[in-house]
């Protein structure tokens, strides 16, 4: 199979609009967890809600309205489902120079790992990002004929020049904005040693720009010992993600499944909760 042709981005900011980003391969609605649904599940015996009073006597009057505290609790069994919710992920890369070569190798085996993770119903895009900025590919439906695409293309891409990862980010931000459709749950995913110095607020201040509502997380991970981990986390921060150090092969499954577990552990969203109090004399 051949690789995926790069799809450049252009050098200046204007530009942005003009990057057809709502090429997006549709979701798979078989999956339940995409829109709105009902499902047949017990939830007497999945989901317990208690509330414990703070006080052990209470007195109540009708005469007067009065606010009482309580400790709730809200438990979610295990239950007997296999599905959870599907996942959009954009994998923003470092390919420059300070990424040698020990490093991009861990990164390809990260990204390998990460489609072990990955089902049908999941969508992956990826961005390359040193002295451009190239989109391997579009957010496709991480079958196994897509996780082929992806392995094939990071073929003999170049390390070259310094990394401005604040670029990269926005080009992400914008795939997931210009989306046709979405899954449940969405995320970009930053891998890189940290080394641009500054690009905090660039991030930041694209993120004030880009006007998206759907939620989503950034979760970055650092390469080599020499990573810049407070650039890393304070990128990560942003929209409450997690910082992940990855050293060796070793470290791969356990980050992932800390991450994508974070990720997939949902099984609904966006629940509404009513209590009706019990009448009393």
């Amino acid at each position: 199979m051949g690789n995926i042709s790069l799809l450049c981005a252009y050098n200046n900011e204007s530009s942005f609009t003009e990057l057809n980003y709502n090429d997006d391969e549709p979701v798979g609605m078989t999956n339940p967890f995409n829109g709105s649904f009902s499902h047949d599940w017990p939830l007497e015996d999945l989901i317990s809600f208690k509330m414990t009073p703070k006080k052990s006597t209470l007195s109540i009057s009708n005469r007067s309205n009065r606010s009482l505290p309580v400790l709730a609790t809200f438990t979610v069994g295990k239950g007997e489902s296999t599905h959870r919710c599907a996942l959009d992920i954009v994998c923003v890369i470092d390919h420059s120079d300070t990424m040698k070569q020990e490093k991009i190798t861990l990164v390809e085996k990260t990204v390998e790992h990460l489609l072990e993770y990955l089902n049908d119903y999941d969508r992956l895009s990826i961005i390359i990002v040193n002295n451009h900025v190239s989109r391997l590919t579009p957010l496709l439906r991480m079958n196994d004929k897509n996780k082929e695409k992806i392995i094939a293309s990071f073929q003999d891409l170049p390390e070259s020049g310094e990394v401005d990862l604040a670029r990269g980010m926005n080009h992400a931000f914008r795939i997931l904005k210009a989306r046709k459709s979405m899954n449940s749950i969405s995320s970009i995913l930053l891998f890189s040693d940290g080394s641009d110095f500054g690009c905090q607020e660039k991030i930041r201040h694209s993120l004030s720009l880009i006007g998206m509502e759907t939620p989503f997380s950034i979760n970055t991970f650092g390469f080599g010992y020499d990573h810049e981990k407070d650039v890393l986390t304070e990128i990560a921060e942003f929209k409450q993600g997690k910082f992940f150090f990855i050293d060796k092969p070793e470290s791969i499954d356990r980050c992932l499944v800390e991450c994508i577990g974070d990720l997939a552990i949902a099984v609904a969203r966006e629940v509404n909760i009513n209590i009706i109090p019990q009448s009393y004399q």
